[in-house]
C-alpha cells in the first residue's frame, strides 16, 4: 500500500523516528421534520411497498509509517495511528424523527442506523548495520454511536406485523 509516512536515515549513530496520524470525523443523518406526514403505498398490492429510512456509515481507513535506518549505530521508531471518532464526537448515524409526524407503509416499516468499519495503522521500522534496534508502535481506534429517535406524538403504522426498529 501507499505509505502516509515514510522516511529514511543513515550515519554513525542515528535516531531517526517517522510518525503518522489519521483523524476521521463524520456524521450521517435521516430526518423528518415535525408534523411531517411519509406515506408509502403499494399501488400495485405485490407487497414490495417497504417504508425504509437509513443511516449508514461504513468506513474503510488504513494509516501507515515506514522508517528504514542504516548505520554503525542506529535506534529507528516508526509510529501509526488512525482515529475515527473520538468519544466526544463519535462517527454518528442517526435517524431523528419530530414531533407529531406521521410514517405509514403498506409493507414493512425500518428505520436502521448503523455504523460499520474496517480500520487499520501499520508502523515499519527496519534497521541494518554493525548495531540496531527498531521499535514500531500503531493504534487504530474506533468509535461510532447509532440513534433512532422518535419524537413524542408520532405515529407509525406498517401494514404488515413486520416493524422494525435498528440502530
Amino acid at each position: 500500500g501507499t505509505d502516509n509516512a515514510q522516511g529514511a536515515s543513515g550515519g554513525v549513530v542515528d535516531l531517526p523516528a517517522t510518525r503518522s496520524t489519521t483523524r476521521i470525523t463524520k456524521s450521517t443523518t435521516v430526518s423528518v421534520g415535525d408534523g411531517a406526514s411519509l406515506v408509502v403505498s403499494d399501488d400495485d398490492d405485490d407487497g414490495e411497498a417497504n417504508f425504509v429510512l437509513s443511516a449508514l456509515n461504513d468506513d474503510t481507513a488504513s494509516d501507515e509509517a515506514r522508517l528504514d535506518s542504516g548505520g554503525v549505530i542506529e535506534v529507528a521508531k516508526a509510529t501509526s495511528e488512525i482515529v475515527v471518532g473520538s468519544a466526544g464526537a463519535p462517527i454518528d448515524a442517526a435517524i431523528l424523527v419530530g414531533d407529531n409526524a406521521v410514517l405509514e407503509g403498506d409493507a414493512d416499516l425500518l428505520l436502521s442506523a448503523n455504523t460499520t468499519g474496517d480500520i487499520n495503522a501499520y508502523a515499519k521500522a527496519r534497521t541494518y548495520g554493525a548495531s540496531g534496534a527498531a521499535e514500531g508502535s500503531s493504534v487504530a481506534s474506533f468509535d461510532g454511536a447509532n440513534r433512532v429517535v422518535i419524537g413524542q406524538g408520532t405515529s407509525m403504522l406498517a401494514g404488515y406485523p413486520d416493524m422494525k426498529s435498528t440502530g
